[in-house]
C-alpha cells in the first residue's frame, strides 16, 4: 500500500517507541546518510517529546523529536515516503506542542540541503554554516 490514506502523527514515549523510533532513525541516519549511531543515540531521548508518523495499523514511517528547549529534531521520514507531507506533519505536530507549553520558538540545526523545506515551514536560517556529524548545517528558528 502506498497510500497515505491512513497516515497517524501521534506522540510516542520513548519507552514503549523505542524499536520504532530506532527503527526509522538506524534506516535514515545511520544506512542512508552514513552517522553512526553514537552521535545519533546521545542518551538525551529519554527526556525528549517524540512524535511518530504510522501507517497500516502501526508501520512507523516517520519521527521527530523536541529536547526540552525547544530544540527539535532527529527528522527522519522513510525514503519513499518523503515528498508526500509526512515531515511537514512531524514538524507541525511538535509546533503545535511547543505552542501549548507556551515557547516563544523553537529552532533546529538543519542539514544545509533541507532549509528550503524548513523555510516553507516558517523558520528562519541564523548565521553561517557549520558541520555537524560530517555535514553541512545551518541553524534555523521558527518564533511562535
Amino acid at each position: 500500500m502506498n497510500s497515505l490514506d491512513t497516515l497517524q502523527i501521534r506522540l510516542a514515549g520513548w519507552e514503549q517507541d523505542s524499536a520504532a523510533i530506532r527503527s526509522v532513525r538506524n534506516t535514515v541516519f545511520s544506512d542512508e546518510q552514513g552517522i553512526s549511531e553514537a552521535l545519533d543515540f546521545d542518551g538525551r531521548d529519554h527526556e525528549c517529546v517524540h512524535v511518530l508518523a504510522q501507517i497500516n495499523e502501526g508501520e512507523a514511517i516517520g519521527t521527530a523529536r523536541m529536547l526540552p528547549d525547544g530544540h527539535v529534531g532527529r527528522i527522519a521520514v522513510h525514503k519513499k515516503w518523503r515528498g508526500r507531507s509526512v515531515g511537514t506533519r512531524l514538524v507541525e505536530f511538535l509546533t503545535d506542542v511547543a505552542r501549548d507549553r507556551r515557547f516563544a520558538e523553537i529552532h533546529l540545526h538543519s542539514q544545509a540541503q533541507a532549509a528550503e523545506f524548513y523555510s516553507r515551514l516558517g523558520f528562519e536560517a541564523r548565521g553561517e554554516t557549520f558541520m555537524e556529524a560530517g555535514i553541512e548545517h545551518v541553524l534555523m528558528v521558527r518564533i511562535l
